[in-house]
């Protein structure tokens, strides 16, 4: 419970608001967990229902707060296809053009990191010169970019964008169709 509760701290200030939230039900699942009647027994137990409040809790900020449909699952492979033939959004579009390109460079180290690949009708490609070409790794791992950091976001796949098959992350959607489904026809009904 500790270490869930250092996690929050490090959350903005938006999701701050709801950690209250949370961890009353992590003290209503711990006082129900030592009472002498225990659902299912055990530590098992206590484990599993802390963890569904947890992902319980994680769906509710995504969903409600961040706006999100989707959750990003799984960890990276290292294996680094995702940082060759890429786009790169900036600002609240794709980038277009050299000249822009250019501009970008001298405002932030990470796009010096790129070099042009292609171009089609969204924009220019990319792929990251700091990948090593044998094993796929990143050369600048503790100080790559932001955009690194989060990858892949759910923009990205929201936009068409695809993960390749083998890459260990993958978005599932917060809401099941069921859910999604019965609210709708509720709204309908009313």
């Amino acid at each position: 419970m500790k270490t869930i509760i250092k996690k929050l701290k490090n959350l903005s200030i938006k999701q701050k608001i709801f950690t209250h939230y949370f961890k009353k039900q992590v003290k209503g699942a711990a006082l129900s967990i030592s009472s002498p009647s225990l659902e299912g027994g055990g530590r098992g137990w206590v484990i599993k229902k802390i963890t569904n409040l947890h992902l319980e809790f994680i769906k509710f900020l995504n969903l409600k707060i961040l706006g999100k449909k989707y959750l990003r699952t799984g960890k990276c492979k290292a294996c680094g296809k995702c940082c060759h033939g890429i786009h790169v959004r900036h600002s609240k579009h794709l980038i277009k053009d050299e000249e822009e390109f250019e501009k970008l460079k001298e405002q932030h180290y990470f796009y010096n990191y790129l070099e042009i690949i292609d171009k089609n009708e969204w924009g220019l490609i990319f792929a990251c010169t700091k990948v090593h070409p044998e094993t796929g790794k990143c050369t600048v791992y503790s100080k790559r970019a932001r955009i690194c950091k989060v990858y892949p976001q759910e923009e990205l796949f929201m936009m068409g964008g695809e993960i390749s098959e083998d890459c260990g992350y993958s978005f599932v959607p917060i809401q099941s169709f069921e859910e999604v489904f019965k609210k709708v026809t509720k709204k309908f009904i009313l």
